[in-house]
């Protein structure tokens, strides 16, 4: 099982996310679920960290902006949900007004994916 975790940019409740991590993973398999990540730095980085201290595999679907231009965070938003199959799960932190992870939504409900959003 794949799950992607995501986070507005300007997301930075940090003893929420580790909450909502814990209560959420642990009905997780540690062995076969892989946490999916797209970002480097920021609030990503401390998803990636987090899970990786709590024994997930990782996979990094990252944008390429010096490529894609403008369009690169559309594109890794694509990349990742193709990445994943039915019964795979993200989860999201949004501001509501953030347009790459309000692109992510749109594209993980169009492939079905299952989906919580947590509204900050």
């Amino acid at each position: 099982m794949k799950v992607i975790i995501c986070a507005s940019k300007s997301f930075d409740d940090l003893v929420f996310l580790k909450r909502t991590f814990k209560s959420l993973s642990v009905s997780w398999d540690k062995k076969t679920t892989k946490i999916v990540v797209g970002g480097v730095k920021g609030i990503d980085k401390v998803i990636r960290d987090l899970a990786l201290s709590n024994w997930f595999t990782i996979s990094g679907i990252y944008a390429d902006v010096k490529e894609n231009g403008e369009n690169a965070e559309s594109i890794k938003n694509t990349e990742i949900v193709d990445f994943c199959e039915e019964g795979d799960q993200c989860i999201v932190f949004w501001d509501g007004k953030d347009k790459v992870i309000r692109d992510l939504i749109e594209k993980v409900k169009k492939k079905a994916l299952e989906l919580q959003v947590f509204d900050y």
